[in-house]
């Protein structure tokens, strides 16, 4: 049954070839020690120097506003000191989206000790997390989460500054929020005229994010991943590399930090099996089976924790 249902799912692909679009609208986070310049055609929505009056924000009970002389630039920053564990600094503000957008969301920070910063989203009550830096240091620098607005909306941003959840009690200053708004460009990771499904993507990546799809080709299923980067404000291919070919279903991709893990399904002498591997800059490591045992194991979910796959 389930050899006819990939079989069934293959030939659709034939039947319904795509020319390889995939639209990135998974959250990208970029660190670095030079800003980005906005894209062309950018829009900006939102500047925060903490030298006037706040408007807007929700501030947590452990923020203070503090002087030129902590600050990033100009007059002002916030700082948060959080001296115990399992705890946090959030700084929250509602904006509303604009349906089918990019929104970029840049910051500056540093910690003393080095600590975790975190940024989340909360839309029609349901929380992401959108960026976790676990190791913020002494120096000033630029922190950057790329994500869609879907179909927009309001959305609550939380910038949790510092979060001592799975980090140390610190210090954290925080200066020059901006958010900007720009065109959401779809970026072709595929091309050709060829059947492409079960496109995913996860971030964060430094300077950029993963991805993996599905083509078929020649009567066969290829799985595809790729380390993507960003090049004239879109994200391309820097590096792809083929995983497998034959019968393959369900792709499902996770970061941990220094890379991403990916896992599909793949059938194997009549045997559907979960496949396993991890993806660095130099390409897939060691390809391993899940659960080995005969059976029918289909549509895999992969989470991170502590550096480990689940």
């Amino acid at each position: 049954m389930i050899t006819r249902m990939g079989c069934w799912v293959r030939a659709m692909r034939c039947l319904c070839p795509v020319l390889g679009v995939v639209l990135l609208l998974a959250p990208v986070q970029v660190r670095g020690l030079e800003e980005r310049p906005p894209a062309q055609g950018a829009r900006q929505v939102l500047h925060e120097d903490f030298e006037g009056p706040l408007v807007g924000w929700r501030l947590g009970r452990r923020h203070r506003r503090v002087g030129a002389e902590e600050a990033y630039r100009g007059e002002g920053a916030l700082a948060a000191t959080v001296p115990v564990e399992k705890s946090g600094a959030t700084l929250e503000r509602t904006i509303t989206l604009r349906p089918h957008r990019l929104y970029r969301l840049l910051l500056h920070a540093r910690a003393d000790p080095p600590g975790r910063l975190t940024v989340w989203r909360r839309t029609a009550g349901r929380r992401v997390v959108l960026a976790n830096w676990k190791a913020v240091d002494e120096t000033w620098r630029a922190y950057e989460i790329v994500f869609s607005s879907g179909s927009g909306g309001p959305t609550r941003l939380g910038l949790v500054t510092p979060s001592t959840h799975y980090g140390p009690p610190t210090t954290m200053w925080v200066d020059e929020i901006r958010l900007f708004e720009e065109p959401l460009r779809p970026s072709r990771i595929l091309g050709g005229r060829r059947g492409v499904a079960d496109a995913v993507v996860a971030a964060p990546a430094p300077g950029g994010a993963w991805a993996a799809w599905q083509a078929f080709s020649e009567g066969r299923d290829v799985l595809f991943a790729a380390r993507l980067v960003w090049r004239r404000g879109r994200l391309v291919p820097g590096h792809r590399w083929r995983l497998a070919e034959g019968a393959i279903l369900d792709p499902a991709l996770q970061t941990d930090g220094d890379g991403a893990w990916i896992a599909w399904s793949e059938e194997i002498a009549d045997d559907w099996e979960i496949r396993l591997a991890h993806l660095g800059e130099q390409g897939p490591l060691e390809v391993r089976t899940v659960a080995p045992a005969p059976a029918t194991d289909i549509h895999p979910a992969v989470a991170v924790l502590d550096g480990r796959p689940w």
